[in-house]
């Protein structure tokens, strides 16, 4: 998929997107990232009258269809392989899918820090809104301390 996104002429901070938008889909346990979930925009200038219009950018469109399948699922795999892997990611893993594409390995640590930073603070405000049972709630906890802890 990152591959793609670079083909389509998609630029480093939407691929910078793309990685956070990896990493948050395996520490929640979203295993439904898969390609038919990720897409672009192509922005295009008006053209002249009878012209037809000019492409002006490719970006990575915003997420979406981000739940927690491994809740329901237990051992869900990830649908995107990272680093040829499927499970018990690591931001090792993560950091190779940026080289792939050349991205700078200090700011893509930065911003896998800032991604297991906003996890952590924001989990309990989210799940005490969530309006799921009690015990999804403790399944989705787990799932995320666990994955947190070996990020």
């Amino acid at each position: 998929i990152q591959d793609a996104l670079s083909d389509a002429g998609v630029e480093r901070d939407d691929l910078l997107r793309f990685v956070d938008l990896a990493a948050f889909s395996w520490l929640v346990g979203n295993g439904d990232l898969h390609a038919k979930n990720v897409s672009v925009l192509r922005d295009f200038l008006p053209g002249q009258l009878g012209a037809p219009p000019q492409p002006s950018g490719v970006r990575l469109s915003p997420a979406y269809d981000l739940v927690n399948t491994a809740v329901v699922i237990r051992g869900d795999l990830f649908a995107l392989p990272v680093n040829g892997r499927e499970n018990n990611l690591r931001r090792r893993d993560f950091l190779a899918l940026a080289a792939r594409v050349d991205l700078p390995k200090d700011m893509v640590d930065a911003r896998l820090d800032r991604v297991a930073g906003g996890l952590e603070r924001h989990l309990e405000a989210v799940l005490d809104v969530a309006g799921l049972p009690e015990n999804a709630v403790t399944v989705y906890r787990e799932i995320v301390t666990d994955r947190l802890a070996k990020f």
